[in-house]
């Protein structure tokens, strides 16, 4: 644990970093178009190669060998605590630990995992734990550590508590959820869902009793802060691998051979290695250095020159670059200057800059995916504020700047202290298509007339900065990422309620006070409009009737859209990368590589084998 006894305000704010949808910590903002379907079957290379979905079961050999992936943090410092944000583990999450339930992009289905099976009403869930699932120790994975997980859940920020009044055990291999009011109960699937088996109760089961049994709020939050301080480096967890071994350039997994899935499995080890970004780890696919990248950015440039034996993978990722104000720094607390800076921004330029044949831009920024607009805001759509998706709208931003109480002297904005604004932009040095879309938004603004550019850091700094408020623009994601994200619901909360916990990667603060009145024009005349943000966030939650949840949503959107407390810019899907030089797959096109993440979930599954040399 750390020396210093973290406060609890800080703790708070950080809450939202719970068990990873996929993002993984966020990972690389990668994209391209969604692959096709096929039948699964044999297929050949072109160099010849044969690739086929081999049954592993027909031989009981386990060869002594390993599959190389990457991983973008340094591997000693890679820590496996849920509910510490700091270097959370990315990948390496799916090797020791269980998805409670998979997803299917192509399919949009649900698959159960480490959950075998659900009964999900409007009032109650009811979840049984898939049988022979035992942590690394030997012990079963019981209905206690599931509820602990929920439990501290509570105390962190779990969005489960957004909708649960209690969790009761139902024998070893039950746990009832019950809901405080009636739920939409696709919201409480995806809540589920994205959980893993990451919280054994003989590990985090102290931690749960001091906070249950403080005497006091200090003695609470104490007991909180140890918890979001532990940071253990050697996990405990009940996946297809454990963890063997960490340094600073890669960790070595072992094959688990008690799991469920074991017997799928006929390869010892995956190794993972650490590159630190786009460039270096496009060198290791180009080179063969590894199997497989989890998620990876790939431009068209690189993807011509990768060999034949590379398959990949498009699991959609309804994630995208966008923009977080800080609300702290003045003068970007006031509406008018977030709209002024979106009037500037050329979303279209700046997603041709980054990557034109996997990205794409929002018509209308606000808390609804791309793809999801026309079905939510139907007719209405035109009502909404675009703010120029493919152009500088000039006399609209510096009427919004004038408002907000610039001054343009010399060609340059300046503040009421004659200073001219200063506009940094923060992004992970290693994200090379983020890199390339915020210098094209800073360079956007300086010609605009503030003094805007790029603040690169490391993406383990980032995240810490993210998660103290310590930026002024902020490169980060405006949708929270996977299956969810097609549902409103989840975008609307991520950006309209700071305290959502909705499992999206990584917490931020950026001083949006989620104000419970917020005063917009009026979507539907002159005049305007307040909103109780929290209250109706919570209501569209418990809506069931489907046109009511249509016009909770639209109203809801309209709010992003008017407030802009993330600045939505682009949108992409993920480029999930495999080699088949001596691995059986699935043919490419297969819909099994729409399960995120492909190189973790295919094994598991007896997709992927070993084929030797």
């Amino acid at each position: 644990m750390a020396n210093k006894q973290a406060d609890y305000s800080s703790l708070v704010s950080r809450r939202r970093f719970i068990e990873l949808t996929g993002v993984s910590g966020a990972t690389a903002l990668a994209g391209c178009s969604g692959g096709t379907d096929q039948e699964d079957g044999s297929t050949s290379d072109t160099n010849g190669e044969t690739s086929s979905n081999t049954d592993p079961s027909s031989s009981d050999t386990v060869h002594d060998a390993e599959l190389d992936g990457v991983n973008f943090l340094i591997p000693k410092n890679v820590q496996f605590n849920p509910y510490n944000p700091n270097n959370y583990t990315q990948i390496g999450l799916d090797y020791v630990f269980d998805l409670f339930v998979q997803f299917n992009y192509a399919k949009g289905e649900f698959i159960h995992y480490a959950i075998s099976d659900w009964a999900v009403e409007p009032e109650q869930a009811t979840i049984t734990i898939r049988d022979g699932l035992t942590w690394f120790n030997g012990d079963p994975v019981t209905s206690r550590d599931i509820k602990t997980q929920f439990e501290l859940q509570k105390y962190t920020g779990g969005e489960l508590w957004q909708y649960a009044e209690s969790v009761e055990m139902d024998g070893d291999t039950k746990l009832v959820i019950n809901l405080a009011q009636e739920t939409n109960p696709t919201i409480v699937k995806h809540t589920i869902a994205y959980n893993y088996t990451s919280v054994p109760h003989s590990v985090y089961g102290e931690y749960l009793k001091k906070i249950q049994e403080a005497e006091s709020e200090e003695e609470e939050n104490k007991a909180i802060a140890e918890l979001t301080e532990f940071a253990p480096t050697d996990p405990l967890g009940c996946g297809a691998f454990e963890k063997q071994s960490a340094d600073k350039q890669q960790a070595i997994y072992t094959r688990n051979p008690d799991h469920p899935d074991a017997e799928n499995i006929n390869f010892e080890r995956y190794r993972s290695n650490y590159t630190g970004g786009n460039q270096a780890t496009w060198q290791a696919l180009l080179s063969g250095k590894v199997d497989a990248a989890y998620t990876l950015f790939t431009p068209s440039r690189i993807v011509d020159q990768l060999p034949d034996h590379w398959r990949v993978g498009k699991p959609p990722s309804n994630w995208g670059y966008g923009l977080a104000p800080n609300y702290n720094k003045s003068p970007l607390g006031k509406r008018e200057m977030r709209q002024g800076i979106m009037y500037v921004l050329n979303r279209k330029q700046i997603v041709n800059n980054a990557a034109p044949n996997s990205k794409i831009y929002p018509e209308i920024p606000t808390a609804i995916a791309a793809s999801q607009q026309e079905r939510y805001l139907g007719d209405e759509i035109d009502t909404f504020e675009s703010y120029g998706a493919d152009k500088t709208m000039t006399s609209k931003a510096e009427a919004k700047f004038e408002e907000a109480g610039l001054t343009k002297e010399g060609g340059q904005w300046k503040d009421s202290s004659g200073s001219v604004v200063e506009l940094p932009i923060l992004v992970p040095s290693g994200w090379s298509d983020w890199v390339t879309a915020a210098q094209t938004a800073a360079d956007q603004l300086s010609s605009f007339g503030f003094n805007s550019s790029l603040v690169s850091k490391d993406f383990g700094t980032v995240l810490k900065d993210w998660s103290n408020g310590n930026f002024t623009l902020a490169s980060f994601y405006w949708l929270p990422g996977g299956a969810r994200s097609a549902f409103p619901y989840f975008p609307i909360a991520h950006q309209l309620t700071p305290e959502y916990s909705g499992s999206s990667g990584s917490s931020i603060t950026w001083g949006f006070s989620g104000t419970e009145e917020l005063t917009v024009p009026s979507r539907t005349g002159s005049g305007t409009e307040t909103v109780e943000l929290k209250p109706a966030v919570k209501q569209l939650a418990q809506t069931i009737d489907e046109e009511k949840v249509r016009t909770q949503i639209r109203d809801l959107a309209w709010v992003a859209n008017q407030e802009l407390p993330m600045l939505p810019i682009a949108e992409k899907q993920n480029q999930s990368w495999i080699s088949s030089k001596g691995w059986n797959l699935p043919p490419e096109g297969s819909d099994k590589y729409s399960a995120k993440w492909p190189c973790s979930w295919l094994p598991r599954q007896g997709d992927m084998t070993y084929a030797g040399e």
